[in-house]
């Protein structure tokens, strides 16, 4: 993968404009409260974490930002059912938060790990000055976008706004065993989310995780009549 960035070509909505290259980071300082999870959700309890979006700033210029998308490898993380931790009525308050404390941290710690080899696939570079009128964060002039396409070029795109790089949910058909030992079947009835897609332009980035891996085969017996 970093071969992949080292060789990247800048595509431009301009053929014959010379795009910059992208933004790096190294040395600044994550905005407290400005990170997000790019995470599937199967059910209430089990869930893929398969990327992260960090803002940075400048030390030297509080002013200038970078948002990072960042892309790992997918964590898959199931929490604690309450029935699955005590069968002890008389102190299941105490058991259950004790399990899901160990979960959150075993998957904290998983989650470190995967951060340490984290791959870049869009960055989106802006200044920002404070609102008088609300007290909040507003951008100044343009923001340029950039985001890695499949085959290993980077588009560019430069306008008086954010929100460039488009970000979709990613569906499939669910897989449905009909009858047991047999094939899964896909019910294109049923969608489930398996990742993201982010475009800009005529780009585009997948970040996805299998669905066998974040669900359990949904199993739907036929009835047989008599």
């Amino acid at each position: 993968m970093q071969c992949m960035f080292a060789l990247a070509l800048i595509l431009s909505a301009d053929p014959g404009a010379t795009s910059p290259s992208h933004p790096t980071v190294d040395g600044w300082m994550v905005v407290s409260g400005k990170q997000r999870q790019l995470e599937l959700r199967a059910d209430d309890y089990r869930k893929a974490l398969v990327g992260l979006v960090v803002q940075y700033q400048n030390p030297q210029d509080s002013s200038d930002r970078v948002l990072v998308f960042y892309r790992h490898i997918a964590l898959l993380s199931e929490r604690p059912r309450e029935n699955q931790l005590s069968q002890d009525s008389a102190r299941p308050v105490i058991v259950v938060g004790a399990g899901i404390a160990y979960h959150v941290k075993n998957e904290q710690d998983a989650l470190d790990r995967a951060e340490k080899s984290m791959d870049p696939f869009a960055y989106v570079h802006y200044h920002v000055e404070i609102d008088p009128h609300n007290g909040q964060e507003m951008l100044v002039g343009s923001a340029e976008s950039w985001l890695l396409d499949g085959g290993g070029l980077w588009a560019y795109d430069s306008r008086a706004s954010l929100g460039a790089i488009k970000e979709a949910p990613l569906s499939e058909p669910i897989k449905v065993l009909v009858k047991k030992g047999q094939v899964p079947r896909c019910n294109p009835k049923h969608p489930i989310i398996v990742g993201f897609t982010f475009k800009l332009g005529g780009a585009s980035h997948v970040v996805r995780v299998d669905q066998d891996d974040l669900v359990v085969v949904v199993t739907k017996e036929k009835s047989h009549a008599k």
